[in-house]
């Protein structure tokens, strides 16, 4: 579960790092938030270094792979818009607050 954590922070990074930063959001939050993701990402990355590999973890990664995939194509589609930003807003908030939920005890 760790491992996928770490991806699924990875790719919330690469998809802000690929694309412009709509305008109309707070910049210092914005900026705050990126900061937190990279912070957990550099924090994290002795996980991925762990000897023990998980079963299912190329499905996890495969998953995740298309899940980002569709987000960006989907920002794409809809030509960048501050819809389609509010949108991805919206999902990798559903997302993380998915991994809260469900993983606190891996947390602490």
């Amino acid at each position: 579960v760790e491992k996928a954590v770490y991806q699924t922070l990875e790719n919330i990074d690469a998809l802000f790092e690929n694309y412009n930063d709509p305008d109309q959001w707070d910049a210092k939050k914005w900026n705050e938030f990126r900061g937190l993701v990279y912070r957990q990402i550099v924090d994290s990355k002795c996980i991925m270094s762990k000897s023990e590999a998980a079963q299912d973890l190329p499905s996890r990664e495969a998953s995740l792979k298309k899940y980002f995939e569709t987000i960006s194509s989907a920002l794409k589609e809809k030509d960048f818009s501050y819809c389609a930003w509010e949108i991805v807003r919206n999902e990798i908030l559903r997302t993380l607050k998915f991994i809260l939920d469900h993983n606190t005890d891996i947390m602490l």
